[in-house]
Parts: structure tokens; sequence; C-alpha cells
């Protein structure tokens, strides 16, 4: 049954998590000519990785190792699109042998589900416009999916969309639980949702850019405190945490550079490493000239 209350949380920080970004580098791979644009979510399929660009429409499998790059296509080419035209491909996750790549849903034309095979067959469309429009309807705001996991619960294997808020004026960044089935037919119902308080950066909200499903069934995701009130236009980032979804709510800790000082990177994929105390992401730079970079972030305690 559908709550009558959709429940609120608010974050408390993580008293022993401290996240460092060990490593990072561009995503530039000299032998194929490729380079990642705007890095958008990370999904781990073995030992490779898969990169979501916002500005493309194709993914990109990463070596961690050597760095070598290789696209998957989502329906088009590697070449970066313009800011009007960018299908904003922001989500994704690993369904069976399919990786499920999800629009925004932030303007009009950012409403796709691609359903891309990992062996390379041609990729299905689906409009999604029906579904996005329930989501947005519930949130009494414009849409602005940025995440997205299979998670197990007590209906089964669901969905849960990451909706990132960009000003406290236009609602709490939230959670949506709906069926697999719903994302392949581009419309259903929404079977669960919560809101979330993620906290602040120089007093500029915290609000998701992705998540991934820890060993044990919890959701770690990534928050990132961007100056701006408009869920399409970019803003300075002030801060970007990880944090971990208990039953009770939210724990985040800030990401710090090698050198101790909070990150300004705008991290928006997450990847966990088998073991749970590392994790690969990539960087969205805002800016045409430069690529996304690959990030090892480590913890010395549990997550």
């Amino acid at each position: 049954m559908y709550p009558a209350r959709v429940p609120r949380f608010t974050a408390r920080p993580h008293e022993t998590l401290i996240p460092v970004l060990t490593s990072v580098r561009p995503l530039v791979d000299a032998r194929s000519g490729l380079v990642a644009g705007a890095g958008s979510a990370l999904v781990g399929v073995g030992a490779r990785l898969l990169c979501v660009q916002d500005d493309a429409r194709a993914a990109l499998w990463i070596e961690p190792g050597s760095g070598a790059l290789a696209p998957l296509s989502l329906g088009g080419s590697t070449a970066r699109l313009e800011k009007r035209k960018k299908p904003d491909f922001e989500a994704g996750f690993v369904a069976g042998d399919e990786l499920v790549v999800l629009g925004s849903g932030s303007a009009p034309g950012r409403a796709a589900i691609v359903f891309a095979p990992l062996d390379g067959r041609p990729p299905r469309e689906v409009d999604a416009s029906a579904l996005y429009a329930t989501l947005a309807a519930r949130l009494g705001a414009v849409l602005n999916l940025e995440g997205a996991v299979l998670v197990a619960t007590a209906r089964g294997e669901l969905v849960r969309l990451f909706h990132r808020a960009s000003s406290p004026e236009r609602g709490a960044s939230a959670t949506f639980d709906v069926e697999l089935v719903a994302l392949r037919r581009g419309a259903g119902p929404v079977l669960d949702e919560a809101r979330y308080d993620l906290g602040a950066v120089l007093g500029v909200p915290l609000a998701f850019t992705d998540a991934a499903l820890l060993p044990d069934g919890r959701v770690a995701f990534l928050a990132a405190a961007e100056d701006t009130v408009d869920p399409v236009e970019d803003g300075a980032v002030l801060g970007t945490v990880l944090g971990v979804l208990d039953a009770d709510g939210p724990r985040v800790a800030p990401i710090l550079e090698l050198d101790g000082t909070p990150t300004r990177r705008k991290l928006e994929g997450l990847a966990l490493v088998a073991g749970g105390r590392a994790a690969y992401s990539v960087t969205d730079p805002d800016d045409a000239a430069r690529p996304a970079e690959l990030c090892r972030l480590e913890w010395l305690a549990a997550i």
C-alpha cells in the first residue's frame, strides 16, 4: 500500500567515515583517441567500469588499470553534444545483461531511458515522459534524476531513483521506488518515496549526484553542493560528500583531497570496489574543453 505520509529524513555526520581521493586522472585514451566528456554515472561490470556521459549518446568502457576506453553505443556516437541538444543521461545501473541509462527529465527531450546490451547489440530506447510526469507530480517540482540502483525490498527487486533538488524553494532531494517493468514501458506507479535534507556547504544545500548498492543492501550515495537554483544551469561546486542511507536516515562525510582539504570536484558517478572500503567515481567538469576525471576514493573505517 502506498504510504499516506511521505517520510522525511535529515542527514547527520558519519562518525567514522573519512573518504579521501587517492587518485585522480583525466579520462583520455591516446591510443583510441577517445575522451570522456561530462561523467554523470559509473557502474562496475566485473573488472571494468562503464561511464555514462550526460552530453553523448554512448557510454565508455574503462579499464581502471590502464585507463583504456572503448565505446558502448546508447543509440549514437561518443561525440559531445551542445547543452540544448544533449540527452542528459544522468543515471545508470546494470539489469541482467543490459546497461539501463536514464535521462534526468530536467527539460524537454531528457526523458529517454535506454536499454543497452553489454555485448554491443543495438540498444532500445523508451520514451519515459509518462513515468517522469508521475514523478514530477509527486514532487510538485521539476524532476532531476541523478542516480538509480536495483534494491531488494519486501515487494521484490525494485529500482530506486534519486532526484537532485536544485534549491530548498523547489523542494527536497528525494527517492522513488518503481518496478523495473515501469522503466521498460516508460510508465507506471510510484510504490514508495522519501524526502531528504542532506545538509549544506557554505549555505548551499547538498543534493544527490549518484548512488550505488552496498553488499549488505544499504545504499551509498554522493551528494554535491552546487551553487545554482536551476536544475539545468550549472554553478560552482562548494563541496561533495559520500553518504550512506541507513534505516534511520542518511549519514554523510565530506570527501577530502590528498592534502586534507574538502574537494570541490563535481563527483557524479559511484562504483564501489569489492571489500567495501574504496570506490571509483567520475567527475563532470561542466566545461566542454575539459575531460572527465576518473577518481579513486578510499576510507579506513567500514561505511
